[in-house]
């Protein structure tokens, strides 16, 4: 069941992304790049780290993104795997892009050791809220902080707090003084 709702969430994505013209198409912005940071839950093992896109086409007001994050702590690990969709707001300081959004979580926890009452391999779906700041005005590249709490049925809620850096693949970074 999870796998067809996964496959039925990524063909609506994949469709939604070219419906248009060629010469939207060519417009697209794609932006990569990877990040660091914390987990907020926990105090002795809470680096996080991992890698995103961000695609937004010329027809879309939003963005999607796909995110990876790595965990590592005591006995265990966890791997988490995003699709978000963002919305970017207009800001009165042209060097800052705030955002928000929503999505999607695959979280993989794996425990090494042997605790009683715990699946040492378990795989869950849950729910994005995020929201970040997108800085400077460099065309290229641009650093980040974002904030994602994770909500997964089984699982502690998990909030995180990570700073990174954008890179244009195609297309240019936009601007805060039109609309995203």
């Amino acid at each position: 069941m999870r796998r067809r709702l996964a496959l039925v969430i990524s063909a609506v994505l994949v469709s939604l992304t070219t419906v248009g013209a060629p010469e939207a198409l060519a417009q697209s912005n794609i932006r990569v790049g990877g990040f660091l940071g914390a987990a907020m839950d926990n105090d002795d093992d809470w680096l996080v780290f991992g890698a995103e896109a961000r695609y937004r086409s010329a027809r879309m007001q939003f963005e999607f993104q796909p995110r990876f994050q790595y965990q590592s702590f005591t006995g265990g690990s966890m791997m988490q795997l995003d699709l978000n969709m963002l919305f970017n707001f207009r800001a009165s300081i042209s060097q800052i892009q705030p955002y928000a959004g929503f999505g999607g979580a695959f979280n993989r926890l794996s425990i090494d050791e042997d605790t009683p009452g715990v699946d040492l391999d378990d795989t869950n779906v849950g729910i994005n809220i995020l929201q970040g700041l997108v800085f400077g005005t460099n065309p290229t590249w641009r650093p980040y902080a974002h904030f994602e709490y994770t909500m997964i049925n089984d699982f502690p809620n998990q909030a995180s707090i990570t700073l990174g850096i954008l890179f244009a693949v195609s297309g240019r970074m936009g601007t805060t003084r039109r609309a995203y």
